[in-house]
């Protein structure tokens, strides 16, 4: 009986702990789950929805940055909304269908490793796959670049 609630408990732990672990500025990405981030570019990961009107407007900014920077940024906006509303929002919304940001769809990993309780929620990845900031979207702007 005593080795079934050590097992209970060991098996309760595991499937209540969160694995990712909490990142922070200077901290540096672990290669998973961050695999989608290329090398030799800063990464700007915009936890947002479709459904904020700041995060929608700020996505019309951060997609003229991405053409204007080219291979030096990757821009990437991070949603816990499924592909269906996001699909909406880019063919319905007059931003959402000019932008050519890949997103990040499903959002249930990331939102671990960078908390937040809202949104916008910008993080900065460099080069170095460190941590450089986190910020909201209206600090992501050409000076900041």
């Amino acid at each position: 009986m005593k080795r079934f609630f050590c097992v209970m408990a060991i098996l309760w732990l595991l499937l209540n702990h969160s694995f990712a672990q909490v990142l922070d500025i200077g901290d540096t990405v672990p290669p998973a789950p961050f695999s989608f981030l290329s090398p030799g570019k800063l990464v700007i990961l915009d936890f947002m929805a479709t459904s904020c009107s700041g995060c929608i407007e700020a996505l019309d900014r951060m997609d003229s940055l991405q053409r204007v920077f080219g291979d030096r940024l990757q821009v990437i906006p991070v949603t816990y909304e499924d592909s269906a509303r996001v699909a909406y929002f880019k063919a319905h919304n007059a931003i959402g269908k000019r932008i050519s940001l890949p997103f990040i769809i499903g959002d249930t990993l990331l939102c671990r490793y960078f908390p937040h309780s809202s949104i916008s929620h910008v993080i900065w990845i460099g080069t170095d796959r460190v941590v450089k900031a986190i910020t909201i979207s209206q600090y992501v702007k050409y000076d900041n670049i």
